[in-house]
């Protein structure tokens, strides 16, 4: 059984991440003709990043959120 303090961190990482993901490639389904997915429909490697990019803030934004949440009860 993991930590509480360990589970919080890596659950709410996790979930903001692919949140972050998911977010990204709706936006970029739901407007195919944008700039950012001009950019990144020549390269696999390039979506990849940029995914990994925006599932990484979205991860620390909510990581920094849990942490704050949990030590204000």
């Amino acid at each position: 059984m993991m930590p509480t303090l360990i589970h919080l961190m890596v659950s709410s990482y996790v979930d903001g991440f692919l949140l972050g993901m998911l977010t990204l490639l709706g936006a970029l389904i739901v407007q195919p003709s944008s700039v950012a997915a001009l950019l990144l429909q020549d390269s696999p490697l390039r979506l990849a990043l940029a995914l990994f990019a925006v599932g990484s803030l979205f991860g620390l934004g909510s990581l920094a959120s849990a942490i704050w949440f949990a030590g204000a009860d």
